[in-house]
């Protein structure tokens, strides 16, 4: 829904498809649905005491203990990022290049938008919250 109604503040013009809420399934439904039809289903099963939604641009995760603050989440939660005492002790530059507002390079590596996403997602994951990210725009050719 967080996703839904950021598009619908920042750009109504677009059309959401989301069949599952549409179809007003439960989460039972829907982890039920996924397996009839092939569908992996990352975390948030039925044994998991939380759910985790992800997509190419990030992940949330959310529900029962783990909204505790008393209660600190379980490493299973933190699949994307590296612990910072795992990280590396030293910070790693990356260069994002933009063209009208849209990422097309990383490093100097032109990409298409998934594989940029992807491995943006690595570089940051490998570093937790201690990377480091410059960006500079491109021209428009």
């Amino acid at each position: 829904m967080r996703i839904e109604a950021t598009i619908a503040t920042l750009a109504p013009d677009l059309k959401v498809i989301a069949p599952v809420r549409s179809w007003q399934m439960g989460r039972e439904e829907e982890i039920a649905y996924a397996r009839e039809h092939g569908i992996p289903v990352k975390g948030g099963t039925e044994a998991a005491p939380y759910s985790i939604d992800d997509n190419l641009w990030g992940r949330s995760s959310e529900g029962r203990w783990i909204e505790d603050l008393e209660h600190a989440p379980e490493d299973d939660v933190f699949q994307l990022v590296t612990p910072p005492e795992r990280a590396p002790d030293e910070a790693e530059l990356v260069t994002l290049e933009f063209e009208q507002g849209v990422p097309v390079a990383l490093n100097g590596e032109r990409l298409e938008l998934v594989e940029l996403l992807e491995r943006t997602a690595a570089l940051g994951a490998r570093h937790g919250s201690a990377s480091s990210i410059t960006s500079r725009t491109a021209s428009s050719a």
